[in-house]
């Protein structure tokens, strides 16, 4: 592994309300291919393994920390109000101290190169 990952600090921005899903559960925690989006961004972000990877929490934050529990080694930080996504991030400042950051979308499950996300028959693997 490059020397320049091994020290890369993940922040997963996981706090938004996800008004568009029109559900009250966190979008993150809406199933895909059978497990909560954020698990499958964590199972993508270890395979960095990264030094930390610290989760914004913030709409619906302890069912998330709670839904999160079993998950080793994170960090959450509270993004009180939901200001947009650059803030989301401005709120972990302290936490990630200027280094190296890996910033990902919580919701984003590895996009269509994800092992585990569903394919269309036509699509290569």
């Amino acid at each position: 592994m490059p020397s320049s990952l091994m020290h890369t600090h993940v922040v997963i921005l996981a706090a938004g309300k996800g008004t568009r899903m029109k559900s009250a559960r966190s979008k993150v925690l809406h199933r895909v291919a059978g497990q909560p989006m954020i698990e499958h961004v964590l199972a993508a972000a270890g395979a960095l393994s990264p030094r930390t990877t610290t989760v914004v929490v913030g709409h619906q934050a302890e069912s998330l920390k709670s839904a999160l529990a079993g998950q080793p080694g994170l960090t959450f930080v509270v993004q009180e109000p939901q200001l947009g996504t650059a803030h989301a991030l401005l709120t972990t400042e302290s936490t990630i101290n200027k280094r190296l950051c890996l910033a990902i979308i919580g919701s984003s499950p590895g996009g269509a190169s994800h092992p585990a996300w569903p394919r269309p028959a036509s699509s290569p693997p």
